[in-house]
């Protein structure tokens, strides 16, 4: 694939776009509708339960984690920008959403799988 697109340019990652990113989100929703109506839960209780402390080493790897997630991504997000500010606003947009999203969707998750 990379091979292919450094021969065929940023056109041709254009056109698999165009197909990849809807199969991956019609994909990624069908298999998560799925584990919820055919699991037992188990995998949502596995995150809910804390041992109650969190290790220096833990945080440190949970900051690291978040640091070299946000290094990867920003550049994705500045590269194909129209200018600098737009980048910028894109990046701070795009994580705060998106970890909003994600520990929103987890306390649900937790949240639901208690009251059963």
């Amino acid at each position: 694939m990379t091979a292919a697109s450094a021969y065929f340019g940023i056109k041709s990652l254009t056109l698999i776009s165009y197909i990849a990113v809807p199969l991956v989100a019609i994909l990624g929703t069908v298999a998560m509708v799925m584990a919820v109506k055919q699991g037992n839960g188990t995998l949502i209780d596995q995150f809910a339960k804390s041992s109650g402390t969190l290790t220096v080493v833990g945080g440190a790897g949970l900051v690291i984690g978040s640091f070299v997630s946000g290094g990867t991504a920003t550049p994705n997000f500045s590269r194909f920008a129209r200018n600098g500010k737009v980048g910028a606003v894109t990046t701070v947009i795009a994580f705060f959403i998106g970890n909003s999203l994600m520990f929103f969707l987890r306390r649900y998750l937790v949240g639901l799988r208690r009251r059963q």
